[in-house]
């Protein structure tokens, strides 16, 4: 693309961006203000001038071009700001005309008036035109008193508010007043009653404003520019300031990760494990769930479920090989910070999406809530879980390193293996049901014949296998380990499809994250993996591992939104769920990029905060 017709396009996106702005300033003024089409073409038109104007400015005076990561997080902000206050950018009160008109005979007595849940002195109302009636400032009405030559009257004011209750007295002496509201619709409410005694009768105003999708989007993208554009020029000043500091340059001189010490197969045993997540999302996003086990199909995509169950234990095993030097100390606790970033980011980027195309209901005290209870991302649990297993690894290596012989250690291995894992594969038949051997779905009660109650630990029996895995350099020749993993995975998979026969899948112990399948399949997984990737040598590769790798926590959190942007397309397309099978490579692989892209995204804007940090230490 040569160097004109790149300034064309950027000229073009200038404009439509100018013009998208001016129409939800206009819109903004329009809500309380104008009234008439031509005031609105001005008003149009004056602020198209304006941000040409400040574009201009922009240019003229800050030669330095914003980078990805300050653009990034400009928007970012902007829309979570916009987000989080939609009401406010986006009113949904606005001014209305209300026009009253007292019938032929009898009196009218404005009382009172409620906008919103507030009632608001009469005395105050912005009356634009009083035409014969009368405010009693005792009782703090409006009045039409009636003659014997009934005179034309009327009483026009302005309020802002979404809903509006109008009460008027009713008695004897009542006679009738026609409401008209903004939008000329004529209401004509009797006021006579024959109560001797105090009444009153109301009328509800329901004038709040609604957006249908295109208003909604337009009006959104247009705020979103303007406050994008205000904290992009903010950061323009405060950058310069940081990057121009001594303690800041100080700070910023560090080398990159060296790749070359660095193992490549285990950036590729965190990129299987976060394909392993996505995958077996699909089974539940797939409705797979729901329909019964049986035939060869359903065979298949159990066997997959069962082998896609070791996503979150490598994880946990990987903990284990990487941290197992790590000490109790301070430095090493102020590392959950780069976890913590990502996570929050993770978070806002849910809340996004859940707002802008589920319509859920956003507030500041929601989204502190949400993230606080690992409930702003929906697949959150897996950090509340990793937060807990990284407190604790100083104290767990402390544990693993004051065991004095091979033995002791496969001793700790083996009590954890037999108090997390095998209870999950023993406590599940219930030998009372007459038939249980031939039909184990038909009962969920199970004669536990193990202790269960340390189930629930089972991270750290992985964590624990990966650090024996690492000290004893535990490999294997490749193609045997395949075959062992391969078996695991079949015999398993036989296993759970004969445990939900008949039925729709049965969820139980043995297929739990700790159970003994999953710890028997992760164990053959990871060293298959460490041994068949250990001799990779090229740096270019080990680069691009190592970058994939570093987006796979990202990519785990944000993976939801892919996954509720894509699957309900395939389901809608494909009714079948056993032909959704044949679409399993396509969508994985398609939400495992996206999650990585948008993992990279967010990685960028966490990077503005590491500016403030280095500035700050």
């Amino acid at each position: 693309m040569n160097l004109d017709k790149k300034k064309s396009i950027k000229c073009l996106a200038k404009i439509i961006a100018a013009i998208l702005a001016s129409v939800y300033l206009t819109f903004i003024v329009d809500v309380y203000t104008l009234n008439t089409t031509l005031k609105r073409i001005f008003v149009f038109g004056y602020f198209l001038i304006i941000c040409a104007i400040f574009v201009y400015l922009k240019e003229r005076f800050i030669k330095r071009r914003s980078s990805m990561s300050v653009t990034v997080l400009a928007t970012v902000i902007a829309a979570v700001i916009l987000t989080v206050f939609q009401n406010v950018f986006l009113p949904t009160a606005r001014n209305n005309t209300i026009i009253l008109q007292a019938g032929e005979t009898g009196e009218v007595w404005l009382t009172n008036l409620e906008v919103d849940g507030e009632s608001i002195p009469l005395s105050q109302l912005n009356i634009s035109k009083n035409y014969n009636w009368e405010y009693s400032a005792v009782n703090d009405d409006f009045v039409f008193y009636p003659n014997e030559n009934w005179e034309e009257n009327t009483l026009i004011f302005d309020i802002v508010g979404n809903k509006m209750t109008l009460s008027f007295a009713a008695n004897t002496w009542s006679g009738s007043v026609n409401i008209i509201e903004s939008a000329g619709e004529l209401t004509t409410l009797a006021l006579y009653s024959e109560n001797t005694e105090y009444d009153r009768a109301s009328f509800l105003v329901d004038a709040s404003r609604t957006y249908n999708l295109r208003e909604r989007c337009i009006y959104n993208v247009g705020a979103m520019l303007l406050l994008s554009f205000l904290f992009s020029l903010l950061f323009h000043v405060v950058t310069p300031k940081f990057k121009n500091s001594r303690r800041y340059k100080e700070n910023i001189k560090q080398k990159e990760p060296d790749t070359g010490k660095r193992e490549a197969a285990l950036d590729i045993v965190r990129i299987v494990a976060l394909f392993y997540v996505i995958s077996i999302h699909f089974f539940l996003n797939c409705e797979y769930y729901s329909y019964p086990i049986l035939g060869n199909k359903m065979f298949v995509l159990t066997t997959m479920r069962t082998a896609f169950m070791s996503c979150v234990p490598l994880f946990c095993v990987l903990s284990g090989y990487l941290t197992g030097e790590k000490a109790l100390s301070m430095s090493y606790y102020c590392k959950i910070w780069k976890i913590l970033k990502i996570y929050v980011l993770a978070c806002l980027a849910n809340i996004l999406w859940r707002h802008f195309f589920f319509s859920m209901e956003v507030s500041f005290r929601g989204c502190i809530e949400g993230i606080l209870n690992f409930s702003a991302a929906p697949y959150g649990w897996y950090v509340e879980m990793y937060i807990g297993l990284f407190l604790l690894t100083p104290f767990l290596n402390i544990l693993y390193d004051n065991l004095s012989s091979k033995a002791h250690k496969n001793a700790l291995v083996l009590t954890l293996v037999f108090l997390t894992a095998l209870p999950q594969i023993v406590n599940i038949f219930n030998f009372n049901i007459s038939g249980w051997w031939l039909n184990p779905a038909i009962s969920s009660d199970y004669l536990q014949i193990l202790p269960a109650w340390w189930n629930g630990i089972w991270p750290m029996t992985y964590f624990f296998l990966g650090r024996y895995i690492k000290e004893y350099c535990i490999r294997a020749q490749p193609v045997q380990m395949l075959g062992l993993y391969m078996g695991s995975v079949l015999t398993f998979g036989v296993f759970n499809y004969y445990r939900s026969y008949g039925h729709t899948f049965v969820s139980g112990p043995w297929q739990e994250w700790g159970s003994l399948p999953n710890t028997i399949m992760t164990a053959f997984l990871f060293v298959l993996l460490v041994s068949g990737f250990s001799r990779i040598e090229s740096q270019k590769i080990k680069k691009i591992l190592n970058k994939l790798s570093d987006l796979c926590f990202g990519g785990y959190l944000v993976s939801y939104i892919f996954d509720t942007a894509f699957y309900p397309i395939l389901n809608k397309n494909i009714s079948n769920i056993e032909d959704r099978i044949y679409f399993y490579p396509i969508i994985s692989v398609l939400v495992f990029f996206c999650s990585l892209a948008l993992s990279y995204l967010l990685q960028k804007i966490s990077q503005f905060s590491d500016i403030i940090k280095k500035y700050m230490c």
